[in-house]
């Protein structure tokens, strides 16, 4: 007699690793929108993806059309993952759902606060010392550092405390307070005065500022997205 075939079993789909699991705080953010929303993850079905919807300050849902593109992140311990997908469907339960579907993943950098690369005018005022204020610029913002650059005969010493003023187009200045923890000089130019690079280290303890300087953080990093 001859052998009954056997049909071997298709594995079940399984999600992705890089996907966060289910009850987990996600920021998500519309690409072609400047701003960004927390919400929670409510399921995971291989690259589907569903949050609940975030809402409006007067309660409503947001409204985004099937195909809107979404990019989703949370930090990691080996440093911030960030997903990119669209929206394919609604659910409502006790809640409205969004159901995304994900394209990719990608981790931004090797570190929990993403880094953004950005020129914006700053000053830098120690705390407890002279009120004028020294002009600065700034190299880079995350939400727990500053890179920026200055003349090097008015930069504060290593160790002082600063509060950081950086001017942000279009809305309030950012202001943080950071001790100075880093002091690079920048190779000389001819008939410019010598720059120094400071990294400065946040020590604020308002939540406000903190969580402001986050959101501006990743709200540009999506807005870039959508110019590519």
């Amino acid at each position: 007699m001859g052998r009954r075939g056997h049909r071997r079993a298709q594995p079940r789909p399984r999600p992705p690793a890089d996907l966060p699991r289910v009850g987990a705080v996600v920021e998500a953010g519309v690409v072609d929108r400047a701003r960004t929303w927390l919400t929670r993850v409510e399921a995971v079905h291989g690259s589907r993806l569903v949050v609940v919807a975030p809402t409006e300050p007067r309660g409503d849902v947001v409204e985004l059309a099937v195909g809107g593109r979404v990019v989703v992140s949370w930090p990691t311990e080996l440093g911030l993952v960030v997903a990119e997908g669209h929206l394919v469907g609604t659910e409502v339960d006790v809640v409205t759902s969004w159901v995304l579907d994900v394209q990719r993943t990608a981790r931004e950098q090797r570190r929990t606060a993403f880094r953004l690369p950005i020129a914006l005018t700053a000053a830098l005022r120690p705390i407890g010392g002279p009120s004028v204020p020294t002009e600065a610029v700034t190299d880079d913002l995350s939400e727990t550092g500053v890179s920026c650059t200055v003349v090097l005969r008015d930069a504060p010493e290593m160790g002082t405390t600063v509060e950081v003023t950086v001017a942000v187009p279009d809305d309030e200045p950012l202001v943080a307070h950071a001790h100075v923890v880093r002091a690079e000089p920048l190779p000389p130019t001819e008939g410019e005065p010598r720059q120094v690079r400071l990294g400065l280290a946040l020590v604020d303890d308002d939540p406000d500022r903190r969580e402001r300087l986050r959101r501006f953080v990743l709200d540009e990093q999506i807005r870039r997205r959508g110019q590519r």
